[in-house]
């Protein structure tokens, strides 16, 4: 039987909707887990979730479109266990609106959040994932990382560039047969994420 408490998983956007659910998940599991988010009640509310289900979980509060908070989110997670077996890119937001009709600055951070901060997180794991010869990075896009839609325009560039990320990764690893880089693309989750866009 694997031995799933020997796995170290860092998962962004771990506070809320698919992101707290794939955290108590990996808590069922067994994983040792690093949760990120930028609201310390959720996050501490969610560690002791996961206690609750014998599971280790440490919280790291931050945005991870700030490169000195996503490195002190690798270093808290490189202190636990001194390795990474699994880092999951969840954090997301969305914008109910067509590309003309909100202000520029709200779809910039849609762009900023989906895009920029996982690609400062690939950009802070990969490097780890290489000098430990194996690794799983996943990049959660959604099924509208290959459909457009004009409610969400900023929402939809970001998880097709979420695709890009990913194939431009797995294409630099591909002689490195334990590293994985993947892409998930789930369909509507009935989840906080509905209520919470940023208009």
């Amino acid at each position: 039987m694997q031995d799933w408490k020997a796995k170290t998983v860092v998962l962004t956007g771990a506070t809320s909707g698919l992101g707290r659910a794939t955290a108590l998940a990996f808590a069922r599991r067994g994983f040792t887990i690093i949760v990120a988010g930028r609201r310390r009640e959720a996050l501490d509310a969610l560690v002791a979730s996961c206690d609750e289900l014998g599971a280790r979980a440490v919280s790291c509060e931050g945005d991870i479109t700030q490169e000195a908070d996503v490195q002190r989110l690798l270093e808290t997670a490189l202190a636990v266990n001194g390795r990474i077996d699994i880092w999951v890119n969840n954090a997301g937001v969305t914008l109910f609106a067509k590309l003309d009709e909100a202000p520029f600055d709200e779809h910039r951070r849609v762009i900023e959040t989906n895009v920029i901060g996982s690609m400062l997180c690939a950009r802070a794991v990969m490097p780890v994932f290489r000098r430990q010869e194996y690794g799983v990075l996943i990049n959660v896009g959604s099924v509208l990382s290959k459909v457009g839609q004009p409610f969400v325009p900023s929402y939809v560039i970001s998880k097709f560039a979420i695709r890009g990320l990913t194939e431009a990764l797995r294409a630099d690893v591909a002689e490195m047969p334990h590293v994985h880089v993947c892409t998930l693309l789930p369909y509507a989750i009935d989840t906080q994420h509905f209520e919470a866009g940023a208009n």
